[in-house]
């Protein structure tokens, strides 16, 4: 299983490119349509030979499950309710063409290099709210694809909507909204610290291999990992919020950043408590219907409905692209009412606690990094911030160039880290 869902694909100018996803070469002006399609029988296959032991070990069960997550665990609509909206197509020659270094040191096109073994299902590139490129390597237009950990920027999202209605002061304690917490280690830890991965508690080292570790019973609760008879009852029996409760505090809160996915869990709940609907609900109702989504949402629940708010969105590329898009000036291109406020995007963008990232997922904290908000990995000194997921998904947003930049992927094996991209510097010089 996977080892660690914190492995993110970090998009920042100082990175070297290692994998980048276009079409194939000489074909840079125009959207690729070489997507993946599974014959009945081999859909049989391999629906039959995934399960929730193997389903993330990489290769071609994993980009199965990937791209038919439903078909693998149970999950719940997040419903469009609206007219789709259109996205004009502007393509741009100079995306396909840009060339980037490889990890081996060659120089080639976005579109050569893509057109190789580079992990990447699909890839879309925004500006001014038009689709300037478009490829589908190895699915197809209309799939809906697991985002992973790009699911927790839905759910930051969500608290901030929900703040700017005053229905959430990040500033007060969970257990003032969700007062199952009250008494537990969870007591008197704020929704910011929680919002920004400094709350404290265990479950920063996310192990997949050690049912021992807290958040590996935690995605057992999901239905996510094999269950063992050595875990507590609550995983058992998949009372997942039981089980959050019961977790322990290890530092003070809002000392440090710590990537921990059950920060997202609670904050599901916490959407929960105070709407009085499931996540899936909430999340259609402030952001997938009025976005005018092409298609229907899904996410991923356990037996009981508790949704795993921290990696179980699937949703087509377009999609993503298009909640991306509401970060931007050209969030009118997706909907007519503004979903994502001048404040909260400023709160986004400006109101970080610097000090509070002081080692970061691949170690040292890099020089571009300013802060960390609304559950998103990073917002860099330039006004950049994206969220990344295991596997090659990513959702990356430059509000000051009016560009959205988002890919799929599929991990290669259990230890692939996935695509890691130099974005900031390709939008600055592209755009």
């Amino acid at each position: 299983m996977r080892r660690r869902v914190a492995r993110i694909l970090v998009l920042a100018p100082t990175l070297i490119i290692m994998n980048l996803l276009i079409s194939g070469p000489g074909s840079a002006q125009a959207p690729s349509q070489a997507g993946r399609v599974y014959s009945p029988t081999e859909s049989e296959r391999l629906r039959r030979a995934v399960n929730v032991q193997n389903w993330d070990d990489g290769g071609e069960l994993t980009h199965f499950a990937y791209l038919h997550t439903s078909e693998v665990f149970l999950t719940a609509d997040i419903h469009r309710k609206s007219s789709v909206s259109t996205l004009e197509e502007a393509p741009n020659p100079a995306v396909g063409a840009y060339v980037v270094k490889t990890e081996n040191g060659r120089k080639v096109t976005l579109a050569e290099y893509i057109a190789a073994d580079s992990g990447i299902d699909g890839f879309i590139v925004l500006h001014h709210g038009r689709v300037v490129y478009e490829a589908y390597l190895r699915m197809l237009s209309e799939d809906k694809h697991l985002l992973m950990s790009v699911s927790k920027a839905f759910v930051g999202t969500a608290v901030g909507i929900l703040e700017d209605r005053g229905k959430i002061d990040i500033h007060r304690s969970i257990n003032d909204y969700v007062p199952a917490l009250k008494g537990t280690a969870w007591e008197g830890i704020t929704v910011r610290d929680i919002l920004e991965m400094a709350s404290g508690m265990e479950g920063a080292n996310e192990s997949y291999t050690d049912p021992a570790n807290k958040h590996y019973q935690y995605e057992a609760s999901l239905g996510w990992q094999p269950k063992t008879t050595e875990m507590p009852e609550s995983v058992r029996e998949e009372d997942t919020y039981r089980y959050l409760a019961s977790l322990k505090r290890l530092h003070n809160p809002g000392e440090t950043w710590a990537y921990t996915s059950v920060n997202t869990a609670i904050l599901g709940w916490l959407l929960e408590e105070v709407t009085g609907k499931s996540l899936a609900e909430v999340l259609s109702d402030e952001i997938w219907a009025p976005m005018a989504a092409e298609a229907d949402a899904q996410i991923v629940v356990n037996n009981k409905g508790v949704a795993a708010a921290h990696g179980g969105m699937v949703t087509t590329l377009r999609d993503l692209a298009r909640f991306g898009l509401l970060f931007t000036p050209s969030w009118n291109k997706t909907t007519h009412t503004k979903i994502i406020s001048e404040k909260f995007l400023r709160r986004i963008v400006t109101d970080g606690r610097t000090d509070l990232v002081k080692t970061w997922v691949f170690g040292p904290r890099p020089d571009w990094l300013d802060h960390v908000a609304y559950q998103w990995d990073a917002v860099t000194k330039t006004g950049k911030f994206f969220k990344g997921g295991f596997g090659g998904q990513i959702l990356f947003i430059a509000p000051q160039k009016d560009v959205v930049v988002v890919h799929f992927g599929t991990n290669k094996s259990l230890d692939d880290t996935g695509p890691l991209l130099n974005l900031g510097d390709m939008v600055d010089d592209l755009f």
